[in-house]
């Protein structure tokens, strides 16, 4: 695999979590609290922009502040890596997922994605049944509701207080070969030419824990000496 880092700075992979206090909001529907410094680069390496970025929770994708002042999307066709602050990610399919950890032979992703099915709750109404409401704000994130493309960034920081806290889920990766697999055991055991009971067996005996970087790292070598 080609290393990541390479086409960035050295920076120090940090773990996936929110700050304490904040929150994203239906006005303010971002990764971080701020548009953080950092630089963005194309496949081949070179380096497209250094601007102030933050990350999409809609939809995953790249976002930066213009020369106007306007809160931008990046071109994601063109997109390869970007690096906001400490932190690294990597586009796969067209959304940003953070990097955990990068071997030889692949890497450990997160990704952070506004949970529809908390959201659904959140808007059933009487007379309102769960699914009817999932399928509504499925549709709501369809609609850009939350799409801040082409907003003044100063008007959307005046306002990221004032809208209701968005449900996040996050989601760890196994990114092996080109493929994103979901880091679970159904995950695993659904991949071609894994042995159901022998992988059932190496999780066992390595104690693999689906959210612990280090096991998810045992877990990729384990996949691609399947492969070889």
């Amino acid at each position: 695999m080609k290393r990541i880092l390479c086409l960035l700075f050295c920076v120090a992979l940090s773990c996936p979590v929110f700050s304490q206090t904040y929150r994203p909001r239906e006005t303010w529907p971002f990764l971080y609290e701020d548009f953080m410094d950092g630089s963005a680069r194309t496949r081949s390496g070179a380096l497209v922009t250094e601007a102030r970025f933050n990350i999409a929770l809609q939809n995953s994708t790249l976002l930066f502040i213009g020369n106007d002042g306007v809160i931008m999307k990046a071109d994601m066709g063109q997109i390869h890596t970007a690096r906001l602050g400490k932190d690294v990610f990597l586009n796969v399919s067209g959304h940003m997922y953070k990097l955990l950890s990068e071997l030889d032979c692949g890497a450990v992703l997160l990704g952070t994605v506004i949970n529809v099915e908390e959201q659904s709750k959140v808007s059933i109404g009487y007379g309102i049944s769960s699914s009817t409401a999932s399928v509504q704000n499925m549709a709501i994130l369809e609609d850009g509701r939350f799409d801040t493309t082409g907003k003044n960034y100063l008007q959307a920081e005046r306002d990221k207080n004032s809208g209701e806290i968005l449900p996040i889920k996050q989601t760890y990766y196994l990114y092996h070969q080109g493929i994103l697999t979901p880091a679970t055991k159904d995950g695993v055991l659904d991949l071609p030419g894994v042995d159901k009971k022998e992988a059932k067996a190496f999780f066992k005996r390595e104690k693999i824990k689906w959210k612990d970087v280090p096991s998810l790292e045992k877990v990729l070598v384990y996949i691609n000496n399947l492969s070889k």
